[in-house]
C-alpha cells in the first residue's frame, strides 16, 4: 500500500511561497485509514466535470469540503470549505445582480496559483497567478460553491410541503428526464417531532437528525422546475429505507442507490397531507421469508445486504433491485453511496463506467472512499481513500446570517448540456423560535 504524501506547489506573486496540499494515494485492494481518531467524514457526493476531472464534496462536522482528482484515482483534498451550516438570506428589498460566467479570485486574498490543480480543477490558473473560476464556483482556489442567497429560509425548503407538521425530510436527490421534461426527486421522509420535543428524543424515534434511517421511507416527487413546485408522486421504498442517490445514465436508465436498516413496519409520513398512510403501494418491496429476489431486507452480518441499487427505464417502474458490494474495504461497514457515470475517453474511464463515493466505518471513525464499476450493481472496487482531515475554516465563512443546526447530504444538479451546476440540494435542521426541531430538504441556486 502506498502512503499519502504531502506535496508542495510553488506559487507566484509578490510574496512567493509554498502552499501545502494533501494528496491521497490510491490503493488497489484496500483503503488506508488516514484520519484522526473520532473523525466524522461522511455524506460524499461525487461528480465529473466536462474536462474529465472527478470531484467529491463531503461532510465533516459543520463544514463540507471539496476533494478532486484529474484521473479519478489520485485525489487531492485542500483545506477549502465548499459550504457550511450558515445559510445565505438576501437582504429585504434587494435586487439580485447578474454575475459573470467566470468568477476570478484576487491576489489580494493572499493566494497565487501555478497550475489548474491549484484552482481545484474548477477554474483556470491565469498567467497572473490568479484563478479564474468556472461558473458556480468561487474563492481563491475555486473550491467554494457560489450560491445565490434565498429570499428566506422558508422559500428554499422544497420538502416537506408547507403546513405539514408531521413530516421531516432529509436529503434530496434529483434527475432530469428529457422524455417527460420533469425533474424527478427522491427524498427520505420521516414522521416529524411535536412541539418542544428534544433533539435527542426526536432522533431516537424518527432518525431524521442524522439520516432518516430509522423510520423514513423513500418518496418520489416531481416538478417542471428544479427549485420549487415539487409534488408527491408515490412511495418508492418502504420504512427504514434512506440515504437515496438518483442518477440517470446516458442511455436513459434510472439508477437509485439507497440503504436499508431494520425493514420493520413503521408509520408512514410523506410530507404531503394527502399522501398515503401505509407503504403498501411502495414500488420496491420487503423480502418475505427466505426470498432474496428483487426485494430488500434488513442489514445484517451478510455483506452487501443493506446497500442497494434499483434500476428502471422509467421512474414509474418496474424497478429491478440488487444489493451493492464494494470490494477493497475488507469487513468494514459501507454505506452512504453517491454515484456518477463516467464520460468515455476521459482518464477515469480506464477505471470503470461508474464512480462511487461512499462512507465506510473504521475503528477511527467515519471515513470516505472512492470505488469504480462497469455496472450499476457492481461489483465496485475501492481505489482511493479521501479521509484527510482538512484545516478548520475561519469563522464567518460566507458572511451568511442564519446558522442551521446541520446542513448535510449535498447533491448538485448539473445542466445536462453545459455541465454547469444549477442547484445545490441537501438535508438541513433548524430549531425554531417555539423550540420545535425541524428537519427538511433545502434547494439553493448557483450563481452563474
Amino acid at each position: 500500500h502506498s502512503l499519502p504524501t504531502n506535496t508542495r506547489a510553488s506559487m507566484r506573486g509578490p510574496t512567493a511561497g509554498a502552499r501545502r496540499t494533501r494528496s491521497v494515494a490510491a490503493a488497489a485492494t484496500c483503503l488506508l485509514t488516514v484520519v484522526t481518531p473520532g473523525a466524522s467524514m461522511e455524506d460524499p457526493f461525487v461528480f465529473q466535470r466536462p474536462d474529465g476531472s472527478v470531484h467529491c464534496i463531503y461532510h465533516n462536522g459543520p463544514n463540507s469540503f471539496h476533494a478532486f482528482s484529474a484521473d479519478g484515482k489520485a485525489w487531492t483534498a485542500p483545506s477549502t470549505v465548499a459550504f457550511n451550516t450558515t445559510f445565505g438570506v438576501a437582504p429585504q428589498n434587494s435586487v439580485p445582480q447578474p454575475t459573470p460566467a467566470t468568477n476570478p479570485s484576487t491576489a489580494a486574498e493572499g493566494f497565487w496559483c501555478s497550475t489548474n490543480a491549484d484552482c481545484s480543477l474548477l477554474g483556470i490558473c491565469t498567467p497572473a497567478g490568479v484563478c479564474n473560476c468556472s461558473g458556480g464556483f468561487t474563492g481563491p482556489t475555486c473550491g467554494q460553491l457560489d450560491l445565490t442567497p434565498a429570499p428566506a429560509l422558508g422559500a428554499a425548503i422544497v420538502w416537506p410541503m408547507a403546513g405539514v407538521p408531521n413530516s421531516s425530510a432529509w436529503g434530496f436527490t434529483v434527475a432530469y428526464d428529457p422524455s417527460d421534461q420533469l425533474y424527478h426527486a427522491v427524498v427520505d421522509v420521516s414522521c416529524g417531532c411535536g412541539p418542544h420535543t428534544s433533539v435527542h428524543a426526536c432522533t431516537e424515534f424518527t432518525g431524521v437528525l442524522a439520516s432518516g434511517g430509522y423510520a423514513s421511507s423513500l418518496v418520489h416527487l416531481s416538478s417542471n422546475r428544479p427549485d420549487s413546485g415539487f409534488t408527491f408522486v408515490g412511495v418508492i421504498a418502504p420504512a427504514t429505507s434512506f440515504n437515496p442517490h438518483l442518477v440517470r445514465s446516458p442511455e436513459g436508465q434510472f439508477a437509485l442507490y439507497f440503504r436499508v436498516n431494520a425493514a420493520d413496519p413503521m408509520p408512514l409520513c410523506t410530507g404531503d397531507p394527502n399522501g398515503p398512510s401505509s407503504a403498501e403501494s411502495s414500488l420496491i418491496k420487503v423480502c418475505v421469508g427466505s426470498n432474496r429476489d428483487n426485494c430488500i431486507h434488513a442489514g445484517d452480518s451478510e455483506r452487501g445486504t443493506n446497500m442497494y441499487v434499483a434500476t428502471a427505464e422509467s421512474m414509474a417502474g418496474p424497478w429491478t433491485v440488487s444489493p451493492v458490494t464494494v470490494a477493497g474495504e475488507g469487513s468494514l461497514h459501507v454505506s452512504n453511496p453517491s454515484v456518477a457515470y463516467i464520460h468515455p475517453d476521459t482518464p477515469a474511464a480506464a477505471l470503470g463506467s461508474l464512480v462511487m463515493a461512499f462512507r465506510y466505518n473504521s475503528p477511527h471513525g467515519e471515513n470516505n472512499g472512492i470505488a469504480y464499476a462497469d455496472h450499476p450493481a457492481g461489483p465496485f472496487t475501492a481505489v482511493a481513500n479521501l479521509t484527510v482531515t482538512p484545516a478548520p475554516p475561519a469563522e464567518g465563512f460566507n458572511g451568511d446570517p442564519l446558522k442551521l443546526n446541520r446542513r448535510e447530504r449535498p447533491g448538485i444538479l448539473f445542466d445536462p448540456e453545459t455541465g454547469a451546476p444549477v442547484m445545490l440540494y441537501g438535508g438541513a435542521s433548524f430549531t425554531d423560535t417555539d423550540g420545535v426541531y425541524r428537519a427538511f430538504s433545502l434547494a439553493q441556486r448557483f450563481e452563474h
